[in-house]
């Protein structure tokens, strides 16, 4: 931010690390700060701020700023995209745009497919398939997804052969702590025992019992798509835009993306 010939600088300012920043901008740089809480981005000279609501088909933000008010409805999920969408629309601010066009543009926003891209709703489970192959990964997600979940919330994932073991147990955790759900599957097992894969899945679970199993990637969707309903969030975490399932040394074609629009007879993208 002491880059020679920065003219403007977009902070989130609730960050504590973007309200230093905010304070040790250089004579001459603009700063416009954003904020998710009422009156925290007012210590800028340019500032917006939302009230955010959420429900089972993404995020309402009622937007306030030095230039106007507005609405945006996006079909994304979690707090933290809000955010993201408010350092967006200051980026599209300092660059010249009017509040409304750039309200107008954010409105054409998608989802980069496979991270937390959504499919479903309405009628249907909500179902969102995510890379999320991490514990902390499928944390941050399955808590995002939690806040818009009005039903059952069911985590469907695996862990991925001839990499860290010791990650398995973890997701195991995870996934049982925050869902109320679980089916276990295979994700890209290589050269490993699925099996094994699974059983170090459990090893992390206080009631392994209670999770459900299904080898078979696709027969795991459509058995959990079977079990839900309206108001339910399913969540297909760990492949994301993959097109594969790397099973020995083949590579299957297989999309999680694919399979979920064409149980949900959603037109394929």
């Amino acid at each position: 931010f002491r880059h020679a010939g920065l003219k403007a600088a977009v902070l989130n300012l609730d960050d504590a690390f973007g309200r230093e920043l905010l304070a040790a901008l250089p004579d001459g740089v603009e700063g416009l700060g954003y904020s998710l809480t009422p009156g925290g981005a007012r210590a800028a000279g340019r500032w917006l701020e939302a009230e955010v609501t959420s429900d089972g088909e993404g995020l309402h933000l009622a937007i306030a700023s030095d230039q106007g008010q507005g609405e945006l409805r996006v079909r994304l999920l979690g707090r933290f995209n809000a955010s993201n969408l408010l350092a967006a629309l200051g980026v599209l601010l300092v660059r010249g745009l009017e509040f409304d066009e750039a309200l107008a543009r954010l409105r054409q926003v998608r989802t980069v497919p496979g991270r937390m891209e959504v499919f479903g709703g309405g009628r249907q489970p909500l179902v969102v398939v995510d890379y999320a192959h991490t514990p902390q990964a499928l944390e941050q997600v399955l808590q995002a997804l939690r806040e818009h979940c009005r039903g059952q919330l069911w985590c469907i994932f695996g862990a991925g052969g001839d990499r860290d073991p010791g990650k398995r147990p973890l997701m195991g955790a995870v996934a049982e702590r925050l869902a109320d759900h679980v089916m276990i599957t295979d994700d890209n097992p290589r050269h490993e025992d699925a099996t094994r894969i699974v059983m170090d899945i459990l090893d992390g679970m206080q009631a392994p019992d209670a999770a459900y199993i299904e080898r078979d990637r696709g027969q795991a969707i459509a058995r959990v798509l079977a079990f839900t309903g309206p108001g339910d969030v399913v969540l297909v975490a760990g492949k994301g835009h993959e097109e594969f399932q790397l099973v020995g040394d083949e590579r299957i074609p297989f999309s999680d993306r694919r399979h979920v629009q064409i149980l949900l007879g959603e037109g394929q993208s």
